[in-house]
């Protein structure tokens, strides 16, 4: 059951982040409400997916274990890794047409920049999901706190505009 708990929270987390999704992007005659939300969510989903990752990776590294499950272990990490990196890829092709749409719908010149800061802010935090070699926990805590505030920042940058 422990090795299943960095699944189960995930699980619940994203459950929860998708329904709030929902209820956000319900009107989705806004397009710009419609990308803010799903980036938002997409973003975080990649975020959970990565920890959820690195949890496991660690449980794998720190215990001995009988080689059968040493092989299944080694498995659940390279499904984490390797879902992780997807939802990334995904977030980014799955903005693309949230972005476009979200810009044909601004009208204001300087609105369209500041929502074009955000999406490169966003590409920037998604690639940054993945930690850097030998990266501390508290140091890609850190980072990711960056990330966020960035983006944030960009958003803001936005609404000003608008």
């Amino acid at each position: 059951m422990k090795r299943n708990l960095p699944v189960l929270v995930l699980s619940t987390l994203v459950g929860t982040l998708f329904a709030t999704h929902l209820a956000a992007g319900a009107d989705k005659g806004d397009p710009v409400a419609h990308y803010r939300s799903s980036t938002q969510l997409d973003l975080i989903t990649c975020r959970l997916k990565a920890k959820s990752y690195y949890m496991i990776a660690s449980l794998h590294h720190s215990s001995p274990e009988a080689p059968d499950i040493e092989a299944q272990s080694l498995e659940n990490v390279r499904k984490a890794k390797a879902e992780y990196l997807a939802c990334v890829r995904d977030a980014k092709s799955d903005a693309k047409p949230l972005f476009d749409a979200a810009t044909k719908y601004t009208k204001k010149g300087p609105a369209r920049e500041a929502l074009k800061s955000y999406q490169v802010a966003y590409i920037i935090a998604l690639d940054g999901v993945e930690a850097e070699d030998g990266e501390t926990k508290s140091a890609y805590a850190r980072r990711q706190q960056a990330l966020t505030t960035r983006l944030e920042e960009a958003w803001v940058r936005f609404e000003v505009e608008q």
